[in-house]
This record gives structure tokens, C-alpha cells and sequence, in this order.
């Protein structure tokens, strides 16, 4: 692994204190840069309805919303939000 120096504003430096690692999140930014449609958020720290909601957003795009697995992906959202609800 190779070292860069980067300067940050003072927001950007807080927000960059609160992240558990910031130097994993650079490179994930970077790496978006080319790869294009890479959400720059580690998904170990997101809910699953949050990481499906994602997904659901990005296949409807795709498929125009005219797609079986847009249908499928919405039904295990529900699933999800039921057992969510049973649980509390």
C-alpha cells in the first residue's frame, strides 16, 4: 500500500473523525470514481432494509420498473417489514 496526504476542510475533517475508517472510505470513493454507480457507504454499517431499498432503486431504474425481479425484490421488502414489526 502506498501513502497520499490529503487536505480536508474542518467539516470534512469531523466527519471524517466520526468514520470508523476513513482510509477504506477514500479508497472506495476513489475507485467509484471509475467503476461509476458505486454507492460510497460500507454496507456492514447499514440496516438490510436500507441495503434493499438500494438495490430496489437501482434494478427499478434499470428495468424501467417493468421487471419480475423488481416485483420479487419489493415482496422481500415486505417480508422484511413484517418481521421487523412482529419482532417489536
Amino acid at each position: 500500500m502506498r501513502n497520499k496526504l490529503i487536505t480536508l476542510d474542518e467539516e470534512s475533517y469531523a466527519i471524517s473523525k466520526q468514520m470508523k475508517n476513513f482510509s477504506s472510505f477514500v479508497r472506495m470513493a476513489t475507485k467509484a470514481t471509475i467503476e461509476g454507480g458505486v454507492e460510497l457507504v460500507n454496507p456492514q454499517e447499514m440496516t438490510t432494509m436500507r441495503c434493499l431499498v438500494m438495490a430496489f432503486n437501482r434494478l427499478q431504474a434499470k428495468d424501467e420498473g417493468n421487471s419480475e425481479r423488481v416485483d420479487q425484490l419489493l415482496a422481500i421488502m415486505n417480508e422484511l417489514r413484517i418481521e421487523e414489526r412482529a419482532e417489536q
